[in-house]
């Protein structure tokens, strides 16, 4: 017997109509900002092909920030997908060696602008993932990306590891970095809510609350966990768990 009251209906519906809007109005504005990102990408190497130092520092910061913009948009966007129920995904297997040289090789332009240092542990036979591909390199990316936004001079750490869980193994990824951290008390309403202590959001650094939930969202998504153990001034640890032999979700 269904105890569901038409009320509760009502209210689910309207929550997954709400978020379906949302993803349908990201796809919208990520359009018109693909084509601001590309022109401002011409006209900054002509910028500097012709060494213009007038233009060379504002056409830089608009395409930064056109970056950061598209960033926050596409986590909207699978955000609202999760949320609304809509979210697909297709499980394959991967090398997991070949998957964090690639995405190593992604956060190094980040890597180099705040001169953090990275540190990888990974163990060459640490085998391979049955997983939804975009959707774990999503996970890595913007947490890798969070640790180098809020770190200067400092250590990125990667480590992994496999470890056993029951009757199956569990791919373990372990981000550390030097950055300013989180106080404990504000990481359950970041996990919860959209909102962030006012001075962590600044031009330079962006925010970090979307990248932070849409990780979560995801790890449980493909049936895996996100932890965060973070101090102020003392930097931040996250722990993600994944499976190895990855199914669909329910």
């Amino acid at each position: 017997m269904n105890n569901t009251s038409p009320s509760k209906l009502s209210a689910e519906d309207t929550i997954k109509a709400k978020n379906k809007f949302i993803s349908d109005m990201g796809h919208e504005l990520r359009t018109p900002l693909n084509a601001i990102l590309g022109l401002s990408e011409l006209m900054l190497e002509d910028a500097k092909d012709a060494n213009d130092e007038n233009y060379l520092e504002p056409l830089a910061r608009i395409h930064k920030s056109g970056i950061l913009l598209l960033r926050l948009i596409n986590n909207l966007i699978d955000l609202a997908k999760i949320d609304a129920g809509i979210m697909q995904s297709a499980i394959e297997e991967y090398d997991v060696a070949t998957i964090i040289q690639e995405i190593q090789q992604k956060l190094q332009p980040q890597l180099t602008a705040k001169q953090n240092e990275f540190k990888l542990t990974c163990p060459d036979d640490i085998g391979k993932i049955k997983t939804d591909l975009s959707k774990f390199k999503k996970i890595l990316n913007n947490l890798l990306s969070n640790a180098c936004q809020f770190t200067n001079k400092g250590e990125i750490i990667l480590e992994v590891s496999k470890e056993r869980k029951d009757n199956d193994y569990m791919l373990k990824f372990k981000i550390s970095d030097a950055g300013c951290g989180i106080d404990p008390g504000n990481l359950a309403k970041i996990l919860t809510q959209f909102n962030l202590p006012a001075p962590m959001i600044t031009n330079e650094t962006g925010n970090p609350t979307l990248g932070l939930l849409l990780a979560q969202r995801l790890c449980q998504f493909l049936h895996g966990s996100l932890t965060i153990n973070s101090e102020v001034g003392k930097g931040t640890t996250c722990i993600v768990m994944l499976p190895v032999t990855g199914t669909l979700p329910a």
